[in-house]
């Protein structure tokens, strides 16, 4: 037990689907005229992820909300090809990934954007290369995210 604890983390799902794969394995509705009917199963594939504790990052990225273990996440297959057995006929790529650590950059990338605004001229912020004024430059502490040369 203490071994699966420490195998727990967040993990990434991400999988391509083949699409003339989909239009042949994913179920079509009796009455659907749509061409298109099996677009469709990329939102089944996210109901069926969000509702088992995933967040849908975009496309076919998902995130566990929770740590899990690989046994988890046999389990999380094991119930997808259950529920929609297709999927193993379209997919292309199926992949798990550990996630140690997510961060959100945005602020980091507004907060430097308003600070070399505020602090440089028009010409500096367009200037493309940014060259050390010396060999020993200092850096400066802007925000805990941010450090300025």
């Amino acid at each position: 037990m203490a071994y699966e604890q420490k195998q727990k983390s967040r993990k990434r799902i991400t999988f391509d689907l083949h699409q003339e794969s989909l239009e042949s394995y994913y179920p079509k509705p009796k009455l659907s005229k749509n061409p298109k009917f099996f677009r469709k199963a990329y939102s089944d594939l996210k109901n069926f992820f969000v509702s088992n504790g995933w967040n849908h990052v975009k496309d076919s990225d998902y995130t566990s909300k929770e740590a899990l273990s690989y046994f988890d996440i046999n389990l999380i297959v094991e119930k997808l090809v259950i529920q929609m057995p297709w999927f193993v006929d379209c997919a292309t790529k199926f992949d798990v990934t550990a996630v140690e650590d997510i961060r959100d950059l945005l602020l980091q990338a507004t907060e430097v954007r308003e600070v070399r605004q505020s602090d440089m001229s028009t010409e500096e912020i367009l200037k493309p290369d940014i060259e050390p004024k010396d060999e020993q430059e200092t850096v400066k502490v802007i925000s805990p995210h941010i450090y300025h040369l």
